[in-house]
Order: C-alpha cells, then sequence, then structure tokens
C-alpha cells in the first residue's frame, strides 16, 4: 500500500506520476489490490497528459509500473459521476473516494476510506424497520 496514494484519495490532491516513463497527471480514485494480486491505482487522467487519449479518462496504473509520486498543491472536487468504488477489477481496496454525490447533493457514501462516514472501512449498518 502507498500511504502517499491514500494521502491525495483522502485529500482530493491531484498527483504527477511517471509511469512506463511518461510523464502523467491524475485524479486518484482508487488504490488496492486487483484480482490479478497487484497493487494498483484507478484514476482519471487529466486532458493534456496523453497523445494517445488527449481528453483524458480513466487509467488503472499498476504501481510496479510507477517510477515517481508526485503529490501536488492543486486539488479536484472529488469523485467523477461515473466513478463506481465498486470496481469489480479489484480483490481488495486500500482506499478509495467516496461515491459520487447522488441528484439533490446526497452522497451514496462519504468517506475517503472505505464507506462509512467515519472513515473505518466498515460498511453502515442496515437500518432496521
Amino acid at each position: 500500500m502507498d500511504l502517499r496514494l491514500c494521502q491525495a484519495i483522502a485529500e482530493r490532491q491531484l498527483v504527477m506520476l511517471t509511469y512506463a516513463g511518461v510523464v502523467r497527471v491524475v485524479e486518484p480514485h482508487l488504490h488496492g489490490l486487483t484480482t490479478a494480486g497487484h497493487e494498483a491505482l484507478s484514476a482519471w487522467m487529466r486532458p493534456g497528459w496523453s497523445r494517445v487519449d488527449p481528453e483524458g479518462g480513466w487509467r488503472m496504473f499498476r504501481l510496479d509500473g510507477i517510477e515517481s509520486v508526485q503529490l501536488l498543491p492543486e486539488h479536484f472536487p472529488g469523485a467523477r459521476a461515473d466513478f463506481n468504488p465498486d470496481d469489480p477489477h479489484f480483490l481488495e481496496v486500500f482506499c478509495r473516494l467516496a461515491r459520487p454525490a447522488l441528484p439533490g447533493g446526497a452522497s451514496a457514501g462519504d468517506a475517503a476510506t472505505g464507506d462509512a462516514p467515519d472513515a473505518s472501512g466498515e460498511a453502515p449498518p442496515e437500518p432496521s424497520a
């Protein structure tokens, strides 16, 4: 687990990383262990940081391919609307952004790690009838 990535996720900080020799700036959303057994970061790459996809978009970065990580002073507003905090590519989640806001400003979960508002990593109990 890379605590710098969890810090960036918790504080919604942009991250500059070098991956396969190429510098990229990303909005980190989820850091964990993939179903293939690799530590990885799911992030939204900012527009302008890829010749292949200049508009930006979702990327998964294996940590063993990241050569350097720098937390930038700039922040981003939060989870993108199409972020899936339950990404099936991840077997274990170390840290993640809260779920995207629902219509009306409500959020389906408020923690930077796990889904519990207290960031304990445990899901809140189901309401009793």
